[in-house]
């Protein structure tokens, strides 16, 4: 017999990961979501950093809309996967370690509207709003058989049936701790970032 998944509670309805974080911050405001080396950072600060720079990135943008928006980082940019969900961009996790001929591939394949690299904790002035946001949540790379990389989009609408899954199959609460010691080029850091957040 089949069953069917439904999201419980205030979560329903909610079209995109970030309004999950967001709503998930409002509920747990004070407590840590995730910790940086010894620091820890609560929800409201995680969504706080989120949003102000999603009006940086928003106002950089000659446009004001970038589709698509690179990480070249290491872990310790995990708040900025949130942000450029914020600005209502796609995601584009990149390695730091890649050679840079891999890098230049993978940005044919995926060209970028912004990347970040190294980033000023005061720059935070901008204001805005996303008329069209981004269908995609984030890409991964994968080289496939041909070794060649290539751009995969995923939707905000399958990871949050993937979240919706995870919260079926699994009670996490707000005191359960994740790992997140993946880089933001492999894929299972974002069950680690999302289940947390969210």
């Amino acid at each position: 017999m089949a069953s069917t998944l439904t999201v419980a509670g205030d979560l329903a309805g909610a079209p995109r990961v970030e309004d999950w974080v967001r709503r998930s911050a409002e509920r747990h405001q004070a407590k840590e979501v995730l910790r940086i080396g010894a620091r820890p950072v609560s929800h409201a600060e995680l969504m706080g950093t989120a949003d102000r720079w999603a009006r940086v990135l928003r106002t950089a943008h000659p446009h004001g809309e970038p589709r698509s928006i690179g990480l070249l980082s290491d872990r310790t940019l995990t708040g900025y996967t949130l942000a450029t969900l914020c600005a209502g961009a796609t995601v584009c996790p990149l390695g730091p370690d890649l050679p840079s001929d891999r890098l230049v591939a993978l940005l044919r394949d995926h060209p970028l509207d912004a990347l970040i690299t190294l980033v000023d904790r005061d720059s935070t002035t901008a204001q805005g709003a996303r008329d069209r946001p981004s269908e995609t949540a984030y890409v991964m790379f994968t080289s496939g058989p041909t070794g060649c990389p290539k751009a995969v989009p995923i939707p905000h609408a399958n990871v949050l049936s993937f979240l919706t899954a995870v919260r079926y199959r699994y009670d996490f609460t707000a005191s359960d701790v994740f790992s997140q010691t993946f880089g933001l080029t492999f894929d299972l850091v974002y069950f680690d970032l999302f289940v947390a957040w969210t």
